[in-house]
């Protein structure tokens, strides 16, 4: 019977330290925006436009492929007005990944990403149709959203109460760069 006990403990106890350590590897730590600027090679404004799912060459892990129409320049010698941004998980088929705390795109998203060269590579090379390819610095962070019905944006940790007058400054202000502008979008306009 005392074998029985310890026995069950052990269990409850190895159950525990693996549930939290997991816990522990599930959690979302901030990245400041400083951060996030300093270590981007390219930081662009735009829309997701469109995007595909496939397989890594090694068929592995389900990434996304997100074209963006980019309207502004932060960061970077960017000049293409479409870039593509992988983000992990998908659905290929009839198989499908999902990625905890990893950046989720839909068409239609607007706002700032930053950005690093991709380093995937695809099992379809015609995947992203000759766009420069890229991830975000700081993944699900690496994008900051915009509410175009009141001009603001959010990451996970922080929220921009007016896109132009606090988010432009406090990035343009890390760069010292001038924004380049790709394509002349009126999100104010939009917003009305």
């Amino acid at each position: 019977m005392n074998f029985i006990k310890i026995h069950i403990k052990s269990i409850l106890l190895c159950t525990f330290l693996l549930v939290s350590g997991n816990l522990v590897h599930a959690q979302l730590y901030p990245v400041p925006l400083a951060q996030r600027v300093s270590n981007a090679q390219v930081i662009i404004e735009g829309i997701v436009i469109s995007h595909v799912s496939f397989w890594d060459d090694q068929h592995h892990n389900i990434y996304t492929s997100n074209i963006i129409e980019v309207y502004k320049v932060f960061k970077g010698s960017l000049s293409a007005a479409k870039v593509e941004i992988i983000t992990e998980g998908g659905k290929v088929g009839n198989e499908m990944q999902t990625v905890t705390h990893s950046l989720k795109l839909k068409i239609g998203d607007v706002g700032i990403f930053t950005c690093n060269a991709n380093n995937i590579n695809k099992a379809d090379d015609t995947i992203n149709q000759g766009y420069a390819s890229f991830r975000t610095y700081a993944d699900l962070q690496g994008f900051l959203v915009y509410d175009i019905t009141k001009m603001s944006a959010t990451d996970p940790f922080n929220s921009y109460s007016d896109v132009k007058t606090n988010l432009y400054p406090a990035i343009t202000g890390l760069t010292n760069e001038q924004v380049r502008t790709i394509k002349e979008v009126n999100l104010y306009q939009k917003a009305k």
